[in-house]
């Protein structure tokens, strides 16, 4: 682990009734951040978040132990929940393919937003264990949401109940956050976003064997027959 030891997702508005030491303990988090998205995790000091702050070098450990204490936290206090369940932009009733879409839109909307962050994520992850784990988590979270999901579209006979919902959860979770992460954050690919949005769902939906309804996009609907039944939330959900 590289670390600076101690020597002995948009962010979240405070509230207001905050202490002074829970102040100073957020002006911390959020000059962390700036250093971390200006400098990358390697790169950035202690002495630089201090700064930053414009409190005593000191005074930060007061609240974290380490560079990776206090990046861990940015993480899990100011990272945006990326796998949240969608509230579907307000539909009422959408259909499977249009439940697909509106989660994946979510979840470009928070890569868009924290793409500097998303890439530090991955980059300390490759050599701070508990970083790895709270990655891993995140993956896992997502994959537990969309299992359940598949099994209960199984049960309603929307999807071929042979398909083994665990492994295929794994797959999708796997292509949307590639995707994003390839789109956005290391490539950053030129593509319209728009099209690349409704082509990872279209295919996320053909994967899983969805039928398209009379009110779904002209590109859902290669498939004549509809789906029956009610179909729970797709969404991509872990980041926490």
């Amino acid at each position: 682990m590289i670390d600076e030891p101690a020597p002995s997702g948009a962010t979240p508005e405070p509230r207001t009734a905050l202490t002074k030491g829970q102040r100073t303990r957020y002006n911390l988090l959020i000059s962390a951040e700036s250093v971390f998205e200006r400098l990358g995790f390697l790169d950035a000091r202690v002495a630089d978040i201090a700064a930053e702050a414009k409190v005593a070098h000191g005074t930060f450990y007061t609240y974290f132990e380490s560079k990776t204490d206090i990046f861990r936290a940015v993480l899990t206090e100011f990272l945006p929940p990326i796998y949240q369940k969608s509230d579907y932009g307000g539909a009422t009733n959408p259909t499977p393919f249009q439940r697909v879409e509106f989660g994946n839109r979510r979840f470009l909307d928070v890569y868009r937003g924290n793409s500097k962050m998303l890439a530090l994520l991955e980059q300390a992850a490759t050599f701070d264990p508990e970083v790895k784990v709270l990655r891993t988590k995140l993956r896992h979270t997502a994959e537990r949401r969309i299992r359940r999901n598949i099994i209960r579209m199984q049960e309603d006979n929307i999807v071929d109940p042979g398909l083994d919902a665990e492994i295929a959860a794994s797959c999708l979770v796997a292509m949307a956050t590639h995707s994003f992460y390839t789109w956005l954050v290391t490539d950053k690919r030129d593509y319209d976003m728009e099209s690349a949005v409704i082509t990872l769902s279209r295919l996320w939906g053909n994967a899983l064997g969805l039928k398209s309804e009379s009110s779904d996009r002209p590109e859902y609907r290669s498939v004549t027959s509809t789906t029956k039944g009610v179909v729970e939330s797709l969404d991509l959900d872990a980041t926490s």
